[in-house]
């Protein structure tokens, strides 16, 4: 087997995406936001929901966290009241640094996460 062309197949893999964890979001409307991943669907599309520092976006306004889920971060917390639906092209990195521990903050983000 060639060594050279093992290697680029590695290389070109894409990463699992993960239902529940913190990923940069590069699409035109979130432009690199940070967003936490709710389901991969079947037809390739992702949904997440969006977390901002800014009280409204699109002229409608946010929902305000108890608490930062970027660890370190004492900024005030938002989070959009809509689904982002984007394609897999649209996920960046993954943001290891941040987590909902607030159990209040979990439960707006449940009811985002099932909205229709």
């Amino acid at each position: 087997m060639d060594y050279n062309k093992a290697k680029n197949n590695i290389l070109n893999k894409q990463s699992k995406i993960y239902a529940g964890e913190f990923y940069s979001i590069n699409s035109k409307r979130a432009k690199g936001h940070k967003g936490r991943i709710n389901k991969v669907r079947k037809d390739g599309k992702i949904e997440a929901t969006i977390v901002t520092h800014g009280p409204y976006t699109r002229n409608r306004k946010n929902i305000r966290l108890i608490e930062n889920p970027q660890l370190g971060k004492s900024e005030q917390a938002f989070v959009v009241t809509e689904k982002e639906v984007v394609t897999r092209k649209n996920i960046g990195k993954k943001q290891n640094d941040m987590k909902v521990r607030n159990p209040i903050d979990k439960s707006i983000m449940r009811k985002i996460d099932t909205k229709k």
